[in-house]
């Protein structure tokens, strides 16, 4: 989108900021835009290829409506970050498991009834692990994982 383009923003020539600009230029709020973009395209992507991704380091698919998740995602081994928050994700694949790059997870608000059975051994890398309001689910499914 051409930066002096704010059509597509609803009163942009009437929100300015304090010096005057329109809220459209600030950096900031460019960036939040863009990144916004470009999380709706990986989701896009995801859902229909996820082979043309595999060298992907992070992913973004929060708030996509998604209710699984396919096997191969057990395939991205160069992943250290999954933010997966606010779907309507019910069971995750054992394939997951398989990520032992992943340092950040975020599976916070979807309806997660348990986790795959060797989940807890699956991340060696794992630093952040985010499972709040989700279903409660057995101790034994959740053995050998934290929360943090």
């Amino acid at each position: 989108m051409d930066e002096e383009d704010h059509s597509d923003f609803v009163g942009a020539e009437s929100s300015c900021d304090g010096e005057g600009r329109p809220l459209t230029d600030d950096p900031r709020r460019r960036e939040a835009r863009e990144h916004s973009a470009q999380r709706a395209i990986v989701a896009e992507e995801c859902v229909d290829d996820f082979s043309e991704l595999l060298g992907r380091e992070a992913l973004h698919l929060e708030e996509r409506e998604l209710t699984e998740l396919p096997e191969a995602l057990g395939d991205f081994e160069l992943l250290a970050t999954l933010h997966l928050a606010g779907n309507r994700l019910v069971r995750l694949p054992s394939s997951l498991c398989r990520l032992g790059s992943l340092r950040t997870l975020s599976l916070a608000d979807n309806r997660l009834e348990g986790l795959p059975e060797n989940f807890g051994r699956g991340f060696p890398a794992l630093e952040t692990l985010d499972l709040h309001n989700n279903h409660s689910w057995s101790s034994r499914a959740a053995s050998g994982c934290s929360q943090r």
